[in-house]
């Protein structure tokens, strides 16, 4: 409140801010804190707090100054005045009102002159702002705009000689408690000169109070008449720090600890004006030299170093910094916030979780504390409590940008699409220049199939960005158009896309250096006839409601639903995604249907009436076009008719020999490879999430594949535990120190001896990888080659450990035989029929094949992204296949790829599997319930109408 009194806003406000702390419901507190930000020019921040007090409980008499200055402003206080002395005036007798009226007349009158004298003096201000607005102007046309013209270079001197301190009706003010301050000997730095004291106390209150300029003209005129005062530069470079005038700060600090060395405020103002500046490392320096030098006490120096450390993602620096800060504080909520960011930076949720929460004890409307707790929650797959702190955050603050993207991501991950589009709307008013923003819901837009505004969002970017990864999804969009209409059988993404492209897109590269590709964004009239084609944006109204088509459509949305969350881990960092479950089921479905049908070797019955049932809705939506055809060439047709009637005979013949081959044809088009089975699942998986290119790796640039373009995902990275996949950490590095001492038997004490990453990392001093072994079905006396365990170094302090599977040409060949020979064995047991229990003569074979074929697809890893989605939904479609059904939910302990991906025999892998397989197996007719999901779905459009539909 003294510092309100002085108008020492900044000051005041971080007392207030203290006090908050310490008690949440002071309306007092808020109250003042208000005024204070109202009186400094932030309005909008100060009715914020007083809004917040408003909701708190309080004295009636706060509460109601609140409403008024909610309505007023601090205008209300200048009328309350009013009004108190009109009452006072009344009380008072004629004689007291006629000598007031002569004081306020003779009050007015010098009030008048003064005001007559401040009006020239803004003029002359305002004319002089102007003219340096002019020759600043001049000045930038310059090449050499960073040196100033003599003319404004004399205009600053005159400026410096004119100002005088002793008029300055702001030193005059402040000029008793200066010379107290001085008196005292309370001036930090002072010189013990009383004369020179003040004139230093009076530029610290300059600086206090935001007047800059001044101070700089006042500590100038110090370092003039003293060169090596320690407080001038100091204060000078402060000032130049507030106006981000860095370099001049850092050269000022330095000169002031060229001055005094042993200087703690030196060394702590630079390293904070370097941290500003991107200089880090000497950031850290500086400050680490301060924090010394205060005997380990300095509050601010400790803090402002976490948050260098924490910057840099050295998490496990940062926390003693951080932990410090709380116990000189303990209420100190920043540092609570922080360190809960850095426990989450290593991995340690429960731990971050807790820090989060102490923080909001002392302060329940810390938006940040909340949205942090809502991001943690959204990485461990939470998603209600996520969108709980999300809205929480939200609702103190509408305007806060942090909780409407990162809650719009929220909706993204749990496929609510048309949730994130709108909520990143709103995100982009508040940051309209945003481009992570725009480039999410340009992806959530594309999702739905709304391409017009889609397109709207990621050419915006590539406008001002051209090297941006919209730029890729820009390219998808127009291919996606392309094919919209057109059968599914008919393209494929992988062999329609160029490979550099699809290349380029994986690694996220400037297209720029794409070679021999023609971009279909090439030249503006390209855009705008993509502009006129984007109005195929995909419309629900256009499923048919003849034949029940949107009630089959609602009938195997349901079924896919139901298996596709059979493929949802219970895990922390697996969020269940509606969308993902909805694809996954129809993938499913129709994977299961197409090998059904093969492995029965001939078309039923009910898939030939289905067939004819869909081609007579096609011919009933059949074109305008063709009917007027058929007018225009009604002459042809009369004259051609007399030839037909001619041929009527042969034709007979052969007609009857195209009946007879039909179905043998039809048979042939029906058998899939393993691989061309495995790519109807793909397909879907390219459709369901625009932003990621799953592409099959050897479909890359020849170059990419042979050497050896692959998967990568941490355990640990930096110096984080990965939330998904670091419960198999142990697993794997107890086989990373087995197959390492292998290599390596000169170094078997030290390796079994090692119980860190850091330990065995310390034996090379370098990134290396073991290979994990994976043994063959063809030849069990032979291996090939799994995946590369692999430890590298990460920047600053850190390691990572991974798996990287490298997809090569003789990888491709050994494992398209494994997978080949068991494809074909799969087929042959199905011959072997089923016995009078309508189930397969050689079940356990048959169970057997599938566990291994979904072995040697996890270890083969053949896609850029997304293998292991299509191996649960690859194993279960298999299943389903041959009447086998999941009737209950995985046990989620349980990452089959990983099990996978570790274990070198397939055997062994095979009884991890029946373990939670067996238990939930039952005989299956869920197949039987569904039309054929290919004759139904049979464009990119309706696989688009089927993910969207409500």
């Amino acid at each position: 409140m003294c510092y309100y009194q002085l108008e020492l806003y900044k000051l005041s406000i971080k007392d207030f801010d203290r006090s908050i702390i310490h008690d949440p419901n002071s309306v007092l507190s808020y109250l003042l804190k208000g005024k204070s930000l109202w009186l400094s020019g932030k309005q909008k921040q100060a009715k914020k707090n007083w809004e917040i007090g408003k909701e708190l409980k309080g004295p009636v008499y706060l509460l109601n100054k609140i409403e008024k200055y909610l309505t007023y402003g601090l205008n209300c206080e200048k009328q309350t005045r009013q009004k108190t002395d009109k009452k006072k005036g009344s009380e008072e007798t004629k004689k007291e009102k006629e000598t007031k009226k002569q004081k306020q007349s003779q009050e007015q009158k010098q009030n008048q002159n003064q005001n007559q004298k401040e009006n020239q003096k803004e003029k002359e201000k305002q004319e002089q702002k102007e003219k340096e607005k002019e020759e600043k102007r001049n000045v930038s046309k310059t090449k050499n705009w960073n040196i100033l013209p003599k003319n404004t270079q004399n205009q600053q001197q005159e400026k410096e000689k004119n100002y005088s301190f002793e008029k300055d009706p702001l030193m005059l003010k402040n000029n008793r408690l200066a010379e107290t301050l001085a008196t005292q000997g309370l001036v930090q730095d002072g010189m013990g000169n009383p004369e020179v004291d003040k004139l230093i106390a009076l530029g610290y209150l300059l600086v206090n109070k935001g007047f800059y300029n001044k101070g700089i003209v006042l500590f100038n005129s110090l370092v003039v008449k003293y060169p090596n005062l320690l407080a001038a530069y100091i204060g000078k470079g402060t000032c130049h720090a507030m106006l981000q005038e860095y370099q001049l700060a850092v050269d000022n600090f330095t000169k002031a600890i060229e001055i005094n060395p042993d200087s703690l405020e030196a060394y702590k103002r630079r390293g904070q004006t370097r941290s500003a500046m991107g200089f880090d490392k000497k950031a850290l320096s500086d400050l680490t030299i301060a924090f010394e030098k205060s005997d380990e006490t300095d509050f601010e120096c400790s803090y402002q170093r976490g948050i260098i450390f924490h910057k840099l993602k050295n998490y496990s620096r940062a926390i003693p910094d951080f932990e410090f800060c709380i116990k000189i504080q303990p209420r100190h909520i920043y540092s609570w916030n922080f360190l809960g960011l850095c426990l989450n930076g290593l991995g340690e949720t429960t731990q971050a979780i807790v820090c989060y929460e102490r923080a909001l004890s002392f302060n329940p409307n810390f938006k940040e504390s909340l949205t942090n707790l809502a991001q943690i929650n959204k990485d461990l797959g939470n998603y209600e409590k996520s969108l709980d702190y999300f809205e929480r955050s939200i609702k103190i603050d509408p305007t806060y940008y942090n909780a409407q993207y990162l809650s719009a991501l929220n909706f993204y991950a749990s496929g609510r699409h048309r949730l994130a589009a709108d909520r990143l709307l709103v995100a982009l008013k508040i940051e309209p220049s945003n481009v992570d923003a725009l480039l999410w819901r340009g992806a959530a837009l594309h999702a739905i199939g709304d391409f017009e505004q889609s397109f709207n969002c990621f050419n915006k970017i590539v406008m001002e960005k051209p090297e941006h990864v919209a730029w890729y999804n820009r390219e998808m969009l127009a291919y996606w158009v392309k094919f919209l209409d057109q059968k599914i059988d008919s393209f494929s993404f992988d062999k329609d896309l160029h490979p550099q492209f699809k290349e380029f897109w994986c690694k996220k590269m400037d297209p720029k250096n794409l070679k021999n590709y023609s971009p279909v964004f090439q030249t503006i009239n390209n855009l705008i006839k993509f502009k006129k084609k984007s109005l195929l944006t995909v419309n629900l109204n256009l499923i048919s409601k003849k034949n029940n088509q949107l009630g089959e459509y609602k009938k195997i949305i349901k079924i896919a639903e139901y298996l596709g969350r059979l493929i949802q881990i219970n895990m922390p960092g697996f969020m269940k995604n509606l969308r993902q479950h909805r694809v996954a089921g129809l993938a499913i479905i129709m994977m299961a249907q197409k090998l059904k049908r093969q492995l029965l070797d001939n078309l039923d019955e009910n898939v030939i009436l289905q067939k004819k049932r869909c081609n007579e809705n096609k011919n009933e939506n059949k074109n305008e076009n063709e009917n007027e055809n058929e007018n225009e060439n009604e002459n042809k047709n009369e004259n051609e008719n007399k030839n037909v009637n001619k041929n009527q005979n042969e034709n007979k013949n052969e007609n009857e020999n195209k009946d007879e081959n039909k179905n043998e044809n039809e048979k042939k088009k029906e058998f899939l490879n393993w691989r061309e089975w495995y790519d109807i699942g793909v397909k879907w998986r390219q459709v369901s999430e625009p932003m990621d290119p799953v592409f099959w790796v050897d479909l890359l640039t020849k170059q990419q594949f042979q050497q050896g373009f692959g998967s990568h995902t941490p355990m640990f990275t930096g110096q984080c535990k990965v939330v998904r996949y670091y419960a198999y950490f142990d697993k794997a590095f107890s086989i990373f120190k087995e197959l390492f001492m292998k290599e390596n038997p000169e170094l078997k004490k030290q390796i079994s001896k090692s119980s860190t990453l850091f330990e065995l990392y310390s034996l090379k001093k370098r990134d290396f990888y073991v290979v994990t072994p994976c043994q063959k079905t063809t030849n069990q006396n032979e291996t090939m080659d799994g995946t590369r365990l692999t430890i590298q170094f990460k920047y600053p302090e850190g390691l990572e450990f991974s798996i990287r599977t490298p997809g090569t040409p003789p990888r491709l060949i050994e494992y398209s035989r494994e997978l080949s020979s068991l494809w074909e064995s799969l087929h042959a047991l199905a011959k072997k029929g089923k016995d009078e229990n309508d189930r397969w003569v050689e079940s356990e074979k048959i169970l057997d094949c599938i566990i291994k074929i979904t072995f040697y697809w996890y270890n083969f890893m053949p896609l850029s992204r997304g293998t292991a989605a299509i191996g649960y939904i690859s194993l279960i479609s298999m299943l389903l296949a041959f009447n086998f059904e999941i009737k209950k939910k995985l046990n989620m302990d349980v990452q089959l790829d990983w099990e996978a991906i570790l274990e070198q025999d397939p055997n062994v892998f095979k009884r991890v599997a029946l373990k939670w397989l067996n238990p939930n197996l039952e005989k299956s007719s869920i197949l039987k319930q569904l039309p054929q999901l290919d004759l139904e779905i049979t464009t990119l459009r309706n696989m688009i109408q089927i993910m969207i539909l409500d």
